[in-house]
C-alpha cells in the first residue's frame, strides 16, 4: 500500500515532535541520507531547515542531511 501524500509521514514527525517535547525538550534533528530530495521538500515544509551535512557514522562515505527544528511547537502546535 503506497502511503506517499496521506498524512502519515506529517502524524508520525508530529507525533515524534510530541513525544520528545513532553520529555522536556524543546529542539530536534534528524538526517537523511544525502540527496533525497522528496525527504528535504517535506521536512522543509514542516519548518525544518537544513543545519549542513554529516557523515552516517554507519558507512563510509555516506552522508546526512541534518534538518533542524529550533522550536518543536512549529511541529506539535497544530498537531491536535
Amino acid at each position: 500500500m503506497e502511503l506517499q501524500s496521506r498524512g502519515v509521514g506529517t502524524l508520525l514527525l508530529r507525533a515524534t515532535a510530541a513525544a520528545i517535547q513532553s520529555r522536556g525538550y524543546t529542539s530536534m534533528r534528524l538526517g537523511v541520507i544525502a540527496g533525497n530530495a522528496g525527504a528535504a521538500r517535506f521536512y522543509q515544509r514542516l519548518g525544518g531547515a537544513f543545519a549542513g551535512l554529516e557523515p552516517t557514522g554507519w558507512a563510509e562515505g555516506v552522508w546526512h542531511e541534518v534538518y533542524r527544528w529550533p522550536d518543536l511547537s512549529v511541529l506539535t502546535r497544530d498537531a491536535a
